[in-house]
């Protein structure tokens, strides 16, 4: 895959692969190592392995998975990103993605429950509309 290659299923779907990396860039570009790691018939160009600090010796010959070489991948992006940071600047990273997973989640919630608040002219709109079947 290329960084405008568009995935198709999963947690991104219909996002770019850039997309998904930019998304994942606080956290670290875990997901896309997960999906390297653990679809066999997923793999990346040179440029996005470099990029996800995916080194010649944690490769593996696609197509093929590897859950232990996924173990290695993630201690050694700790090792690279995270070792040298104290217990409070540590935990003020977890505070924030605990935060963001409120704010999402909150999101989702409004969502769901604006959906349901239609104008009558919508409404008739969705309800004389020609429905599909096969």
């Amino acid at each position: 895959m290329t960084w405008k290659s568009i995935f198709s299923s999963g947690k991104y779907q219909g996002c770019s692969v850039r997309m998904a990396y930019d998304i994942e860039e606080r956290e670290g570009p875990s997901y896309l190592a997960w999906l390297y790691y653990h679809c066999s018939n997923i793999s990346f160009c040179e440029e996005i392995l470099n990029e996800i600090d995916l080194t010649p010796e944690l490769r593996i010959d696609k197509p093929g998975k590897s859950v232990t070489m996924w173990g290695r991948w993630r201690q050694h992006y700790y090792n690279l990103h995270y070792a040298n940071q104290s217990e409070t600047e540590l935990m003020a990273g977890a505070s924030y993605h605990k935060a963001q997973k409120r704010r999402k989640y909150r999101l989702k919630h409004i969502q769901i429950e604006n959906r349901f608040e239609r104008t009558k002219s919508q409404l008739q709109v969705r309800n004389q509309s020609p429905k599909f079947t096969k």
